[in-house]
């Protein structure tokens, strides 16, 4: 487990261990081929992570009454220009993530979304809940900054995302769980990335924790 504050490279380790599990997908022809076929304040929302929920077992941060909420969907568009420059971040040498041209001479629509980039997607979605007024999973369930550790994070990728697509953006919470004796107490989200006309593309779900003070 990392800290979300302390340890920022972890979310780039996180997105190349995504990258290796997509190429792994593809290898094994489990992606279709193309030819086949709404801001609180940000002061507001950081007093609903901040605010402990009189619910929650044994002394826990938080808010267990709320699993199976899920969060508003938001709708993200795919800019070209942010596909490339990503992938161009991650030194990613395959020019389907990169130049239109290449992407059509392979039969795709236009520029394919690298493996890591829905967690970009997902960042998107977040902040255009906060310009709506509604909350994220993270304020939902009542996260506290000062106890809370990465657990883990995993993608399961269902089909491809081009430049151009207007995906929409779901957010569950899962369940909730503890251990070390409710020392460390555990939360899981799950998100959808989903097209109008393809279904979903990609399955998310990632564990947080908080760690409590004995």
């Amino acid at each position: 487990m990392s800290n979300l504050h302390t340890n920022p490279i972890a979310f780039i380790d996180a997105a190349f261990d995504d990258q290796v599990q997509w190429h792994n997908v593809v290898a094994k022809g489990e992606i279709p081929n193309p030819e086949d076929n709404k801001k609180t304040s940000r002061r507001g929302s950081q007093a609903l992570v901040t605010q402990k929920s009189t619910s929650s077992a044994d002394g826990g941060i938080f808010r267990r009454e709320t699993k199976g909420m899920c969060v508003e969907p938001v709708v993200v568009q795919l800019e070209r220009g942010r596909l490339t420059s990503f992938a161009r971040l991650l030194a990613e040498r395959d020019p389907i993530f990169l130049d239109p041209a290449a992407a059509r001479a392979m039969h795709y629509p236009d520029v394919v979304a690298s493996p890591s980039f829905p967690s970009t997607i997902e960042m998107l979605a977040k902040d255009k809940r906060y310009d709506r007024g509604v909350p994220n999973l993270t304020d939902l369930v009542g996260c506290d900054y000062r106890f809370l550790l990465h657990g883990e994070q995993h993608y399961s990728y269902l089909g491809l995302m081009y430049a151009g697509d207007e995906v929409t953006v779901s957010g569950e919470v899962l369940d909730f769980y503890d251990k070390k004796g409710g020392l460390l107490e555990f939360v899981v989200l799950g998100s959808t990335i989903s097209h109008p006309e393809r279904g979903v593309l990609v399955r998310a779900r990632r564990t947080l924790v908080h760690r409590l003070v004995s």
